[in-house]
């Protein structure tokens, strides 16, 4: 996929947060989460790319947004590329491209888990008061480098941290026993499963594990 990069300065918002730079796909293409059933953040029109752009830069749960020019349609999402989504080719869109916030471990080597006054003015991490650090925002996690947006359903995970736990997901056990993120009801129909086939194989436990 062919990528032209724009860095979006926006003066309006510089004396409240960092600006981001998006990395903005050709045309053609729209972002699909890894959940088809995961809605976006908000859906809006308007005249220019840019201002779908800044819409994204304003908000620190932005993490990727796509224009239609031919609708003026714009979609902003909290999902991203990395973890919890991809851009794909839209045919229906000719005209439809995405743009991603560009994200790097650089920018937060100096602000996570530093004091507060490090990311007063960051679009990348928030103050948690309890501990007067600077942390991922709500909806990420921290991998060692980064914060990346956290996993939705169905996604294959290593613990419960990676899971968006403000859907009540959780990483759990799936019948192919690889651990998901799943809610409390997936985990039911599992055991029930699970308790079927014991009941005629007794190594059916021998590829579970425990979830840290």
């Amino acid at each position: 996929m062919t990528y032209k990069f724009h860095v979006f300065l926006f003066l309006i918002h510089a004396t409240i947060q960092d600006q981001s730079i998006s990395d903005l796909s050709s045309a053609g293409h729209e972002f699909v989460p890894s959940d088809p059933s995961y809605p976006s953040l908000l859906i809006f029109t308007t005249k220019k790319q840019l201002y779908c752009s800044a819409e994204c830069n304003k908000r620190i749960d932005c993490r990727i947004y796509d224009y239609d020019s031919n609708t003026k349609q714009c979609r902003l999402w909290d999902a991203d590329t990395l973890t919890s989504g991809s851009i794909a080719a839209s045919p229906l869109k000719p005209k439809s491209s995405v743009g991603s916030i560009r994200l790097s471990s650089s920018l937060y080597a100096n602000i996570h888990n530093q004091s507060c006054d490090r990311c007063a003015l960051s679009r990348y991490e928030i103050c948690n008061t309890n501990t007067s650090r600077c942390v991922c925002p709500s909806k990420t996690y921290w991998n060692g480098s980064m914060c990346l947006s956290r996993l939705l359903r169905n996604q294959i995970c290593s613990s419960n941290d990676v899971c968006r736990s403000d859907l009540n997901l959780t990483c759990q056990p799936s019948c192919d026993f690889t651990y998901r993120c799943s809610d409390r009801k997936s985990f039911r129909i599992f055991i029930e499963i699970l308790i079927v086939r014991c009941s005629t194989s007794d190594r059916c436990w021998s590829n579970s594990r425990r979830i840290v």
